[in-house]
């Protein structure tokens, strides 16, 4: 795109961004009307006042913000908004070599999460007409697995240009799309149309079924609204006897649309909480927000959503350009690339750490940070999160993975205290044995490797052993049914005595028979 490229918000233009083939780069600068006004929408990196306002603001070369200016970085496609933009990219016979962020933002045009806008906007298919969800879910799936190679076929042109309408500016890795949903018939539209009356916008963001993701993330905002942490109304939604997690936007007030900025494009190079709340200082938001940041930490903290990056927070700014922390959103349980076992190691530091997180670690942050009824705020996330079982039953999470997460979140507690030990201070998970069959057995365990498989682990009259139950196998399923690190004492006593102690004693046999010769 040669031409610069007109910044929208509420209606009226705030600037200009122009693309530099000369250094491929972007820089914006503000419209001189704009510069009149009292409103700051960049007040950390693009600042009005004073004589920057009225100098060039250039890209971030950083990947995360694909040289643009990290104020207007929000509104590009993320993960999944790219595979679509590549669809339509493929689609209108445009090389790699003619798109740069303009072609992208222009794409979005109006379209984008929070209230800037982008002309000349690229035309799509209507956003007016209705949506066959089930054919958007079921498109949405191939071209999240089969990427590049995914064959659309000539009766899904129309289900792919409405797919592309829809989920091109939902941020984010997972498949997801932005709707309108009738309040009183349930009928399905594009949620890029402004003012429709009786819909309520929406984001739908498409389970998996095989690993209840969407019942996963529900059980997850339940337990958010226990804990008083401050989320959009969310539910499920069922389709073809599938559910997917369906949550109101907060970027929408009614028909108004709100400017909405990540910490990412806030504040670049955050990598701790201390951080997000010197931020929130900055934007002199009440001492209820930086509350609100403590009680998400401990919530994140104890039940290992590790996916705490700078985009998974954001602020809102309206009309008489205040800001507010908006609500939490992408609440729950993170499991590693292996999918099996969970994601350790978080985004956002807690005291320089991003793993190992103690009870004193948060306390100790607390009293850094001057947050106030820091034991009262644990409390009530920990009381949030015992509940995890009955609301797991309750939104039909598979026993397997209510197991997987549940499992985890015991072992949480126990270390914070909330859940008891036996006499000898070990949990039930990992017990002494003693004797079993003539042997001495210690520190028996079940452990779930990177890529799925069961490792039953012993000491056996001073030695390591190790018995592997492969994925697919009876057992393995009897196993992760019950959650590997759920057994109790009498479940792995039942292992141990059935698959370590006879490979023991078959070796002794060998052992003991004479050499023939």
């Amino acid at each position: 795109m040669k031409e610069p490229l007109k910044i929208i918000l509420w209606g009226e233009e705030i600037g200009r961004l122009v693309w530099d083939s000369r250094t491929h780069n972007t820089y914006f600068t503000y419209h001189p009307d704009f510069l009149k006004k009292e409103l700051d929408i960049a007040p950390l990196t693009a600042p009005k006042a004073g004589a920057k306002g009225h100098m060039p603001f250039w890209g971030d070369k950083d990947r995360k913000y694909r040289s643009l200016p990290p104020f207007l970085s929000d509104s590009l496609p993320d993960d999944w908004g790219n595979q679509l933009f590549e669809r339509w990219r493929i689609e209108h016979k445009l090389s790699n070599a003619e798109i740069t962020p303009l072609e992208k933002l222009s794409f979005i045009g109006k379209r984008g999460m929070g209230a800037l806008e982008f002309v000349p906007c690229v035309s799509l298919a209507s956003d007016e007409e209705r949506i066959d969800i089930q054919s958007l879910i079921d498109l949405a799936g191939r071209i999240f697995r089969e990427r590049e190679h995914v064959q659309i076929l000539p009766e899904e042109s129309l289900t792919e240009q409405a797919l592309i309408v829809v989920g091109t500016s939902a941020g984010g890795r997972q498949p997801k799309a932005v709707l309108a949903i009738n309040r009183k018939t349930g009928e399905i539209r594009s949620g890029q149309v402004a003012g429709l009356t009786d819909y309520d916008y929406c984001i739908l963001k498409f389970g998996d079924p095989s690993r209840s993701s969407a019942e996963l993330e529900m059980v997850y905002y339940a337990m958010c609204r226990m804990a008083g942490i401050q989320m959009m109304e969310s539910r499920l939604f069922e389709v073809e006897g599938h559910q997917h997690f369906l949550t109101r936007r907060f970027d929408r007030r009614g028909d108004e649309k709100l400017h909405t900025q990540t910490l990412a494009a806030l504040c670049p190079g955050i990598e701790s909480y201390e951080g997000l709340l010197e931020v929130c200082r900055k934007l002199h938001l009440p001492e209820g927000a930086s509350e609100e940041i403590f009680r998400r930490m401990v919530f994140n903290v104890l039940a290992n959503n590790t996916d705490d990056h700078d985009r998974n927070f954001s602020f809102l700014m309206d009309k008489t350009g205040c800001w507010q922390l908006a609500p939490a959103y992408d609440m729950t349980f993170i499991f590693n690339q292996g999918g099996f076992q969970p994601q350790e190691e978080r985004c956002l530091m807690v005291r320089g750490k991003r793993m190992e997180i103690s009870k004193e670690d948060i306390l100790s942050f607390a009293r850094d940070n001057g947050i106030r009824r820091a034991e009262v705020i644990i409390n009530q996330v920990a009381e949030a999160l015992l509940s995890f079982r009955e609301l797991a039953m309750q939104y039909g999470v598979k026993e397997e993975w209510a197991n997987r997460v549940g499992g985890f979140l015991s072992a949480q507690l126990t270390a914070w205290g909330y859940i008891g030990t036996d006499a000898s201070g070990s949990s039930e998970s990992n017990p002494d044995l003693t004797e079993l069959a003539g042997h001495a057995v210690s520190h028996a365990r079940l452990e779930q490797a990177y890529r799925g498989n069961y490792h039953l682990l012993a000491t056996i009259d001073g030695k390591a052993h190790k018995y592997v139950f492969r994925m697919g196998t009876p057992e393995y399923a009897s196993i992760a049914r019950k959650g590997g690190v759920n057994l109790s004492k009498e479940d792995l006593r039942e292992l141990v005595t059935r698959f370590l102690i006879p490979k023991i004693n078959l070796s002794l046999i060998h052992i003991s028979e004479p050499t023939r010769h």
